[in-house]
């Protein structure tokens, strides 16, 4: 029985590794619910609603992604996610899981992801649903429960671009967000550094820093993907430290700054009294110290 069981669950995890790379559907973002405005417009002051419309002509049942906001949109600020279906998970900047509880089939809105915008995001700024962290590629699951990739589009915010939901084509591009990392006040460890391709191809990368108290895991990778920079301030002298990590790949080279505070250890409270001793006599007057 033992064995009888360890050989259908082989058989079940070969058969999803085959269909792990077949494509079912894309997940993007809009400007709209309806999915048909693509470009997404930061002008003004206010709450920015971008909507992720998940076109699947085969049916889905759920999907594994991340959404974070890119570096370029200055001054936007991540509020809420809601969605009409279950989100067994995470968020949209952090990962998500998304399950329909029914096959859905064509295009339908699953998320919608409010910022607080300033209206100061960079044009032509690139958009991305990309893998969870810890996911090789956008999952998507069909409607006979098996795992796929779909394909997580590239969308534009302060842009007169074409854009379409679909693979980007053309030469790799590396795009990096956020542009820096602060681990300073409040005091951080490990922060999320986001790589992706926002071009076509395959994009290899690799990771690399200037500073012994700093690391980064993985260190390279094709393609999307979220990797963690991870500061250690043990022995270090309090005061404010910087570095470098530079991530490459494509043909380009992007540096991250990274600013790091090591606090001051405040000293242990300690009683102090002015005098050593009092001496009173018949005539003495009263006596004072200081504590």
């Amino acid at each position: 029985m033992k064995h009888a069981l360890s050989s259908s669950l082989l058989i079940i995890l070969v058969l999803v590794a085959s269909t792990a790379f077949a494509q079912n559907g894309t997940l993007c973002l809009y400007a709209d619910p309806e999915g048909t405005q693509c470009s997404i417009s930061d002008t003004g002051p206010g709450v920015l609603s971008v909507y992720m419309i998940h076109n699947s002509p085969n049916g889905a049942t759920g999907a594994v992604f991340a959404a974070p906001k890119p570096g370029c949109m200055v001054g936007a600020t991540w509020m809420t996610d809601s969605s009409p279906y279950n989100v067994t998970g995470g968020d949209s900047q952090t990962g998500a899981t998304l399950t329909y509880g029914t096959c859905l089939t064509g295009a339908a809105r699953v998320l919608t992801i409010q910022y607080m915008a300033s209206g100061l995001s960079q044009p032509d700024c690139a958009y991305s649903v990309i893998p969870a962290p810890g996911h090789g590629f956008v999952e998507v699951i069909d409607c006979n429960h098996s795992l796929l990739s779909g394909t997580g589009g590239v969308t534009y915010v302060n842009s007169v671009l074409a854009c379409e939901c679909s693979e980007p084509t053309g030469p790799p591009d590396l795009y990096v967000h956020p542009p820096s990392l602060d681990f300073g006040e409040p005091l951080y460890s490990v922060l999320p550094l986001t790589i992706e391709n926002v071009g076509g191809g395959t994009l290899a990368w690799s990771v690399s820093w200037d500073q012994t108290w700093l690391s980064v895991n993985p260190v390279q990778g094709v393609n999307d993907a979220v990797v963690y920079v991870r500061v250690n301030r043990s022995g270090l002298p309090a005061g404010t430290y910087t570095g470098n990590v530079n991530v490459s790949g494509g043909g380009e080279s992007i540096v991250v700054p990274i600013t790091m505070v090591v606090p001051s250890v405040p000293q242990s409270p300690q009683l102090q009294v002015s005098a050593d001793a009092l001496t009173f006599t018949s005539t003495s007057t009263p006596e004072t110290f200081q504590i």
